[in-house]
């Protein structure tokens, strides 16, 4: 199943490395291997970025509206009790796309 790139969630205000994208693209651009971005689905249907915030926006920039089934991990996650004012979010089942 391909995942929309705009019902994702990044969970970043600003990317740390962007000298890593031109690399990115140039591998998006000669259709290299990109490690598969992590994606967290919680309770409430919500998809976030756990990993991959970089490859992420390399697809985008690169003018990719999606990912397809091999580009991504999905893992449900399951909402814990709240610790310390923050929740705390735990792997629970099946993984899509990529394993």
């Amino acid at each position: 199943m391909v995942m929309k790139l705009e019902n994702i969630h990044v969970t970043q205000r600003k990317l740390r490395n962007v000298d890593q994208l031109p690399l990115m693209l140039k591998a998006i651009a000669d259709d290299d291997y990109l490690p598969p971005v992590r994606l967290a689905e919680f309770e409430d249907g919500s998809i976030h970025v756990e990993d991959g915030h970089h490859r992420c926006t390399a697809y985008w920039l690169s003018g990719r509206d999606e990912l397809e089934p091999h580009e991504y991990i999905l893992v449900y996650k399951e909402e814990q009790d709240e610790i310390g004012g923050q929740r705390d979010h735990q792997d629970t089942t099946a993984i899509h796309g990529r394993i």
